[in-house]
């Protein structure tokens, strides 16, 4: 089974890759299922999307998307 754990971040450059290692601590037992983790960053102006895309270089499971910070309004309100 495939399974992606999304990752929403902000200003999160101190703690992601703790994060991101400690899920692979914790899913490395489930042999059953492939693991990827996808990071959606809101171009955290700490570096945070720099951080992992570094961190993806090593670990082919890891993904990133990121985009403008429109807020959560933006998203839920029909135009």
């Amino acid at each position: 089974m495939k399974v992606v754990v999304i990752i929403p971040t902000y200003n999160e450059r101190e703690n992601i890759i703790v994060l991101l290692d400690q899920l692979e601590t914790v899913f490395r037992g489930l042999k059953r299922h492939t693991i990827s983790y996808l990071v959606v960053d809101d171009t955290s102006p700490d570096g945070t999307g720099d951080v992992v895309a570094e961190y993806q270089k090593t670990h082919k499971n890891v993904f990133s998307i990121s985009g403008k910070k429109e807020g959560l309004g933006k998203r839920f309100c029909a135009a």
